[in-house]
């Protein structure tokens, strides 16, 4: 059953008419979201378990290493986008934007 959707699929992409998303229909993008909700759900428990660990095992407060994370997960794409800014001259200007530039 999945070499004839996979066969469909190839199809649909190789005539260049459609995108992934487009080419695997209604049901296929609700299942892919369906995935992608449980695989969050699951990411979301690890990572509050983890933190609970780091704080017991560093010796601060739940609410301390919570407001890190918060802090860290906020900044990562802003330091992301500066990195690439680096080595790209065309995106100078989303980085200065993402930092609140108004120059």
């Amino acid at each position: 059953m999945q070499e004839p959707f996979l066969a469909l699929l190839r199809e649909r992409l190789g005539k260049g008419e459609a995108t992934v998303f487009e080419a695997v229909g209604l049901i296929g993008n609700a299942l892919i979201l369906l995935a992608s909700l449980i695989i969050l759900d699951r990411a979301s428990d690890l990572t509050i378990n983890s933190s609970v660990k780091v704080s017991e095992i560093a010796g601060f407060g739940r609410t301390t290493v919570g407001f890190v994370f918060v802090d860290f997960s906020m900044s990562l794409p802003v330091l992301s986008v500066s990195i690439f800014a680096i080595f790209s001259q065309a995106s100078i200007g989303v980085a200065l934007a993402g930092t609140g530039f108004k120059g």
